[in-house]
């Protein structure tokens, strides 16, 4: 797998973990304030430029090194600070699949700055042990910066800061703790097609070297079709890309067995995900290529049929 440097890959590969902290105005950051803040949580942390005078916010992990061209090199995190906020679009599809925080707009209309958290070479990670250490990177900066919210790039979500802080409590479900809110399941109306037509995905997986999921289907209930697409998340998460094309897993009821093969995304980003057959009579006529015109999110509706979930992982 061929893995560029710039954010983001084609394949959904992640070069740099970001997220951006959006903030009533423009917060000062201490280095040194910052430094204790992630040694409590991160180990031995050395800053990159020790200088009295440096306003760098970056930061390495001595205690998590990775293999680069014959030397052993610990990752690193950059922390910035910018007086707006970028890329509109982006913003606006995240709120699009934001589903359980319905004050996400209204938080960011009081937002004029935002801080970028980003891991630097820590793609040589072991995925799992790279999430957590980006957990404690950012809970490290919370402790610092107070935000309005958290834009979670890779899963396309926008977040309250209480409530992912509150997501790392050791008393959640281990599963939840890593992956809230670094994968989200997006909800899609197919337009002009079949009555009733929908697709769900998840969003996240990928930016670890895992597949997505995707399902669709007619005439299944969604709030069950995403309970079913967290719990294949977390199993894959936890085992990794194990499941063959071919190969069942459990549908929304106890007897349902589900036929899963890889294939290409259906909705953007371009990336490798898991299809997830639900089979007769849910995918009477719809098993048929279309537009991503046919494509149309609507959160309202995806808030009716959820309602805070029991994951299992």
């Amino acid at each position: 797998m061929v893995r560029n440097f710039g954010g983001i890959l084609g394949n959904g590969f992640a070069q740099a973990f970001s997220v951006m902290l959006y903030c009533e105005q423009r917060p000062q950051i201490s280095g040194a304030a910052l430094l204790e803040a992630l040694r409590r949580r991160c180990g031995r942390v050395e800053p990159l430029d020790s200088a009295d005078d440096s306003h760098l916010l970056a930061y390495e992990y001595l205690d998590h090194a990775v293999e680069f061209d014959d030397q052993t090199l610990p990752v690193s995190s950059l922390t910035t600070i910018l007086d707006s906020i970028r890329d509109s679009q982006r913003v606006i599809d995240a709120l699009n699949q934001t589903w359980d925080w319905p004050e996400a707009r209204e938080a960011l209309s009081h937002c004029h700055a935002m801080v970028g958290i980003h891991d630097v070479m820590a793609y040589g990670l072991d995925y799992k042990e790279r999430l957590a250490l980006f957990h404690n990177i950012v809970l490290s900066v919370l402790d610092l910066v107070p935000c309005l919210a958290i834009d979670w790039l890779s899963s396309q979500q926008i977040v309250s800061p209480q409530a992912y802080v509150e997501s790392k409590q050791p008393d959640n479900a281990p599963g939840y703790v890593l992956l809230y809110p670094a994968l989200n399941v997006r909800f899609f109306n197919i337009k002009e097609r079949v009555k009733g037509e929908k697709l769900m995905d998840t969003l996240g997986l990928n930016a670890f070297g895992l597949p997505d999921l995707q399902c669709h289907y007619v005439g299944l209930e969604p709030g069950e079709v995403a309970l079913m697409l967290y719990n294949a998340a977390y199993y894959i998460y936890d085992q990794g890309d194990v499941v063959e094309d071919g190969q069942t897993i459990q549908g929304v009821g106890p007897q349902d067995k589900w036929i899963c093969r890889h294939d290409k995304a259906l909705a953007a980003p371009e990336r490798e995900v898991l299809d997830i057959d639900p089979g007769l009579p849910y995918t009477d006529g719809i098993r048929v290529a279309f537009g991503i015109e046919n494509l149309s999110s609507d959160i309202e509706y995806w808030r009716k049929c959820r309602h805070r979930l029991s994951y299992t992982g």
